[in-house]
């Protein structure tokens, strides 16, 4: 179908900068066993809200049948001033097990934390064999409920729902990155606890965009699945097509990328990995423009490297919407409301992830991912993001978008 010599690309003009020394920080110095920690100033984050969830884990356990315990609450957020890095806040506790460990971000006020990770959980291994079994897995019926779904979270009225809603949201989420969607049963089921929420609710925007959504998305799907039933495809030729004309989608969609490759086994204080969260996040907040459109980062979606490009683009979002005004509850213009509305709303951080048996899920830096089970179908979609092409539904025309920065970081620099 596709021609060899469609995605070739020309010899790239590439240049080697070294790391900024200064951007590695110094290693963590652990605290030994008994040794009071330091604590940072209010300001510095959500620590009032660690104290209140250790006191209401405390009340909900109720009386020691045990050893008594203590909770550690660990910070896992390491883009902040190395004084705040992992320190452990140790509170009484009585429970049945010695320690409860949890690992919350008190570098980051809870709004900006919420703006950082928006990676899904993934579902267990025995709801997706599930879906598998029943043919719900599609990685063009995914992205296009991924990018729907996206308005919803990045809607302003989106805290008004109920946590219900919050919570099957994020679920249809979680399954879009991994291929899967869920059955129409359980759509049908979605769309009416919306429709009674809406009626109990004063803020009927929402509700209604989210259900208009949702039955486009309907309409959407059995026309997908239509489709493959009438190519007679079948097993992994059929996953394979579908990967395939996903990441042409992808390509076409995401058209503004900066793609980033490096190692998956780069730990988080690596040179390597704050280089690369520096040159994303810096590349993301300086390529803005007036309008508040900016470049999208392109990952692998795994650990490493990608994890920190991932990490820089949406630092570099948080920062933008900070120099905008967009966390503050003041009012404010309309021509700025707008640019905030623009960057909010905007994908800058988007992967291509492949399905592997032993490797780890995605970073939680992500707002889009494909998870693609081949090697080609994935390479195929990262060359398009680098060669600015991709193919037009018909296969017979290839789309110019312009060429992107391929960014390889290695070991001497990038």
């Amino acid at each position: 179908t596709f021609s060899p010599h469609a995605f070739m690309m020309a010899p790239m003009d590439a240049a080697v900068m070294p790391f900024p020394s200064e951007l590695h920080t110094p290693p963590v110095t652990m605290m030994n066993r008994g040794e009071e920690p330091p604590r940072p100033p209010p300001e510095e984050g959500c620590l009032a809200g660690c104290l209140f969830l250790a006191g209401f884990i405390q009340t909900k356990l109720g009386k020691s049948r045990g050893k008594p315990a203590s909770i550690i609450l660990v910070s896992k957020n390491w883009t902040s001033k190395p004084s705040l890095l992992r320190i452990g806040y140790k509170l009484p506790l009585s429970t049945t097990k010695n320690r409860l460990i949890l690992f919350c971000s008190m570098d980051l006020p809870l709004l900006e934390e919420r703006l950082m990770y928006c990676s899904p959980q993934r579902a267990n291994k025995a709801t997706l064999e599930d879906l598998r079994n029943k043919s719900q897995l599609n990685n063009v019926i995914a992205l296009q409920i991924q990018t729907q779904l996206h308005r919803i979270f990045t809607h302003p009225q989106y805290d008004y729902m109920s946590t219900k809603i919050h919570a099957a949201l994020w679920r249809t989420q979680g399954l879009a990155f991994d291929g899967y969607y869920e059955t129409r049963e359980d759509r049908e089921r979605l769309i009416a606890c919306i429709q009674e929420e809406k009626r109990q609710s004063n803020n009927e925007e929402i509700y209604t965009l989210l259900e208009t959504i949702l039955r486009n998305l309907e309409e959407s799907i059995q026309q997908n699945e239509q489709h493959w039933k009438n190519t007679n495809y079948s097993g992994d030729l059929l996953r394979m097509h579908q990967d395939v004309d996903a990441v042409n989608i992808f390509a076409t969609q995401f058209r503004g990328r900066l793609l980033f490759l490096g190692s998956a086994r780069k730990t988080a204080r690596s040179a390597e990995y704050d280089a690369t969260r520096w040159i994303s996040q810096t590349l993301v907040e300086g390529l803005v423009h007036e309008d508040g459109e900016t470049e999208q980062v392109l990952t692998g979606a795994g650990p490493g490297t990608m994890e920190a490009g991932n990490e820089g683009a949406m630092l570099g979002r948080l920062n933008l919407l900070k120099k905008f005004g967009g966390l503050d509850a003041k009012s404010l213009g309309s021509e700025t409301q707008r640019i905030i509305d623009t960057i909010r709303s905007a994908f800058v951080s988007v992967g291509l992830r492949i399905e592997l048996p032993f490797e780890a899920g995605w970073n939680p830096y992500l707002q889009t991912n494909l998870t693609i089970k081949t090697f080609p179908a994935r390479k195929l979609g990262m060359q398009m993001a680098a060669s600015g092409r991709s193919i037009s539904d018909d296969r017979e025309t290839i789309i110019h978008h312009g060429k992107r920065p391929a960014i390889f970081t290695t070991t001497p620099g990038f």
